[in-house]
C-alpha cells in the first residue's frame, strides 16, 4: 500500500470515528507529534522538577490491590474498544 493510500484509509477511518474517538485520536496525534521533536530539553537541568514529597500531606487510603484493580479494568476497556474496531 502506498502513502495515497494509506492516507486515503485514515481520513474514511477518521469520518467515521464518534466525536469523543475524535478527542481520543487528537490527543494521539499530539503525542506522536510530541514525540518526535528534538528531545534536547530533556539535557537541561533547568526542566528538572522535583516532586519529592509533594503529597506526603494528603491522606490516601489506596491499597496495591485497589491498583491492580484499576489496572484490570482499564485493561479490559482497551480489549473491549479494540474489539469494537
Amino acid at each position: 500500500m502506498n502513502i495515497e493510500q494509506t492516507k486515503t484509509r485514515i481520513l474514511e477511518a477518521i469520518n467515521e470515528l464518534s466525536p469523543e474517538d475524535l478527542a481520543e485520536l487528537q490527543l494521539f496525534l499530539d503525542f506522536l507529534q510530541f514525540k518526535e521533536q528534538p528531545k534536547a530539553f530533556e539535557k537541561s537541568s533547568q526542566n528538572i522538577v522535583k516532586l519529592e514529597g509533594l503529597w506526603k500531606d494528603l491522606p490516601f487510603d489506596i491499597t496495591d490491590d485497589d491498583i491492580r484493580q484499576v489496572r484490570r479494568e482499564f485493561t479490559l476497556s482497551l480489549q473491549k474498544r479494540r474489539e469494537k474496531l
